[in-house]
């Protein structure tokens, strides 16, 4: 994998899911958009989800406004990686919950911590997708250590939050 590292979309990210994810049992991806990541990973199985059909996720659900279709405890690793932010707080909060109830183990999120509408993206991928717009803004103070949240660091850490909530 060497240098693939650096030719993919975020390397510092890339290189932390593949030494601290691998392996990763059985994998849910919330809001799966291009799934860059997945050469990263080595999950034994792995389900994506994603509001916007066109990413062909394995399953097309809008996380915010609907339960995960899956029993407590059944995933172990949850990834969220630019996901809340596409939801109003609310919803970002039910999303989570749910991320939370099915997981038994780690849930990996990352979310910037500065304001952009996402509008301008120059991405051509997500250019049509209506979920690319970001709603709300979350901050280090909504992952809080005594709810289990662990900031990650090293990680794009001046512009996003990086961080994991691991089941007790």
């Amino acid at each position: 994998m060497g240098n693939d590292f650096y030719r993919c979309q975020a390397p510092e990210l890339a290189r932390w899911m593949n030494r601290n994810l691998n392996p990763c049992g059985n994998t849910l991806d919330i809001g799966c958009g291009t799934k860059w990541y997945y050469k990263y990973i080595k999950p034994d199985g792995l389900i994506s989800i994603d509001a916007w059909d066109v990413a062909e996720p394995d399953l097309v659900l809008d996380v915010g406004e609907n339960p995960l279709p899956f029993p407590d405890l059944h995933f172990d690793t949850v990834i969220m990686l630019d996901v809340i932010e596409h939801m109003e707080k609310e919803k970002g909060e039910f999303a989570l919950g749910e991320a939370q109830r099915v997981c038994t183990g780690k849930l990996v999120l990352l979310t910037p911590v500065k304001w952009d509408d996402n509008g301008d993206t120059k991405n051509e991928f997500h250019k049509p997708n209506p979920y690319r717009f970001h709603k709300s803004l979350w901050l280090a103070k909504d992952f809080p250590a005594e709810y289990g949240w662990k900031r990650m660091g090293g990680v794009m850490s001046l512009k996003y939050y990086f961080g994991q909530w691991v089941r007790t």
